[in-house]
């Protein structure tokens, strides 16, 4: 198979085309450890959210939306008939979505005043509001991938749920897994 890595990992010796808390690449192997790549890491990030730097947050929002719709639009073309296939594909595509931060409503409309904050991160209305375009967004992209290309076999699958409902501390095992066959199974 040929492998085609859009995500946040490193996949069959792939580098991640999104930068990542979880991997380092390129100049990160440098950088990462230095005095200013930790002050930037953990010091200025922590300085933007105790004091709500709304532009820092703004950059950090739209640049994290900026890399999902990135690597969504990556993933549709790859489906496209006019992509020569010269052997079997795989397609990873693992987009953090709804993932904490959780930076748009419903509709779409970036949250720049709280998704970054740490408080946020327990927000049940926030999630729910980012899962609802979550959705959305995943249906237009499982759609436009059965209409490009109607043999793919797809391999819809969440890594955890929601790790901060009251009640159960078992919640966050609670994913979505889902196939689809051509066959239409």
């Amino acid at each position: 198979y040929e492998i085609k890595n859009h995500s946040i990992f490193i996949l069959g010796g792939q580098p991640n085309p999104i930068a990542s808390d979880f991997f380092l690449t390129g100049t990160q192997y440098i950088t990462a450890h230095t005095l200013a790549g930790r002050f930037n890491r953990d010091i200025r990030w922590n300085f933007i959210t105790k004091f709500k730097i709304q532009s820092e947050i703004k950059k950090f929002v739209q640049n994290r939306l900026n890399s999902i719709n990135n690597i969504i639009s990556k993933t549709i073309k790859e489906s496209e008939p006019a992509q020569k296939i010269n052997k079997p594909r795989f397609v990873y595509l693992h987009s953090m979505m709804p993932h904490y931060p959780y930076l748009t409503n419903s509709n779409g409309v970036p949250n720049y005043k709280t998704s970054f904050l740490e408080s946020d991160i327990t927000s049940k209305t926030n999630y729910l509001q980012y899962l609802l375009y979550s959705n959305k967004i995943y249906l237009h992209l499982i759609d436009k991938i059965q209409a490009n290309s109607p043999s793919s076999i797809i391999l819809f699958m969440g890594d955890h749920g929601f790790r901060h409902l009251q009640g159960s501390k078992n919640n966050f095992f609670m994913s979505f897994n889902s196939i689809y066959l051509p066959s239409k199974n």
